[in-house]
């Protein structure tokens, strides 16, 4: 009884506060309606607000649980990564923001083959800060725009390229893509047996 009381007596400020009716009616409708129709109104309202708060709860445990299984497994592929599959790369240089081009800090990113890296980039000058994504195919590490799995070739991409034996000795380039990035990357196949 206490939380009927409770419920009710919440829904009462809330839809004081609010200027539109519950269920979405009208002024008109809500007007019309008896004070126990409205007060049964208002009830079916916090029922359906409950039930969309809680799916909002659950939606958002369910991207926690991913995030973490996403985590979780990037630590045992970089863990468990054969020599070859794994790469260590820094950039140095300049990161597009809205309408100029910006130094950022060094970043420097640990990358392993089936695996995007999220790599925050951030102006020393402003502080402002951009997200940017990491990819290695075993001969290829990219400095990506948006997530290479969601937008594949449709997407700016700064390339740093070479064989395993070149990047076993490590291979330091200029690398750009419009838009984006353009600085010096510098990368190399961690030795065996480090990780």
């Amino acid at each position: 009884m206490k939380t009927f009381i409770f419920i009710v007596g919440l829904l009462l400020i809330i839809t004081g506060c609010a200027s539109s009716y519950p269920l979405g009616m009208s002024e008109e409708e809500w007007q019309a309606l008896s004070p126990e129709r409205q007060l049964q109104i208002r009830e079916q309202q916090a029922a359906l607000d409950m039930r969309k708060a809680e799916e909002r709860r659950a939606a958002a445990a369910a991207r926690q649980a991913i995030a973490e299984a996403e985590a979780l497994a990037l630590r045992s592929a970089l863990q468990n990564a054969a020599y070859g599959q794994r790469i260590q790369c820094v950039f140095e240089g300049h990161a597009y923001f809205g309408r100029d081009w910006q130094p950022i800090e060094p970043v420097a990113f640990d990358a392993v083959v089936g695996h995007t890296i999220d790599v925050p980039l951030v102006s020393v000058s402003t502080y402002r800060n951009r997200q940017g994504y990491a990819r290695f195919d075993g001969q290829r590490a990219q400095l990506c725009r948006r997530d290479p799995a969601l937008y594949g070739s449709n997407n700016r991409c700064a390339t740093l390229a070479g064989t395993q034996r070149q990047l076993g000795r490590g291979v330091a380039r200029d690398i750009f893509a419009d838009d984006f990035v353009r600085g010096r990357m510098s990368c190399d196949l961690p030795p065996r047996g480090t990780w």
